[in-house]
């Protein structure tokens, strides 16, 4: 497992981000929500997300794809497809995240939106495949793929996201995952490398009482 810790960390070209201006409903969203999803998945998707902003609430009127992107205003077309991914993960809801995940991460990996979008959107990647490993044998090596893009984004994510974090660094959902991961494989070093990294960098966990139990297990 040593080779995805190699992985973890190898250098990324910067991303450039696109604060700014909120995004129209562009490029081939329309086209992939007619597509990605039946009429009846389609209705669920818009019957069930009821996110309570600009309005729209359980009464609300909206009931297209301009419900969905930005419906606060706000969020960019990655937060917002990541934002609705969090709203289906139980049962066989789960293959609904997924599709709206893989389009999310179409859009980064065309380099659009924001890097704090990109971190948040790399978490629920993290959250939803993890979650989802023991119904498809490639959702782990996803999950793990996606710890990695986030842990390898962290520095610039810390730098550009000063305003984000304030009141003090999140936890860090791709160093945790990964380590814990490495932990179930008994990759201890693996595993303390990581959470050394994570409580460097200053995100928030307790790296220090994970540290001291992987040196406890190593030695047995």
């Amino acid at each position: 497992m040593l080779d995805i810790i190699k992985q973890a960390f190898r250098q990324k070209t910067p991303i450039k981000t696109t604060r700014g201006g909120p995004p129209e409903i562009s490029d081939n969203l329309p086209d992939w929500w007619e597509t990605a999803f039946s009429r009846e998945e389609q209705d669920y998707i818009l019957t069930k997300y009821r996110p309570m902003v600009m309005g729209i609430g359980a009464g609300g009127e909206k009931t297209d794809l301009s419900r969905i992107i930005r419906p606060d205003g706000t969020l960019g077309s990655i937060g917002s497809l990541t934002a609705l991914s969090t709203w289906f993960l139980t049962g066989d809801e789960i293959t609904l995240a997924r599709r709206i995940l893989a389009k999310a991460v179409e859009r980064q990996e065309a380099e659009t939106g924001d890097i704090v979008d990109r971190h948040f959107t790399y978490g629920h990647m993290i959250r939803v495949y993890y979650r989802d490993r023991n119904r498809d044998e490639n959702a782990l090596a996803l999950a793990i793929e996606a710890c990695e893009n986030q842990i390898a984004i962290a520095p610039q994510v810390i730098r550009e996201g000063a305003e984000e974090w304030e009141g003090g660094l999140p936890v860090h959902g791709g160093f945790l995952q990964l380590a814990i991961i490495l932990e179930k494989n008994k990759d201890y070093e693996g595993a303390i490398s990581l959470y050394e990294e994570a409580l460097r960098q200053g995100w928030n966990g307790d790296w220090g009482k994970r540290i001291a139990r992987c040196k406890r297990r190593s030695k047995r």
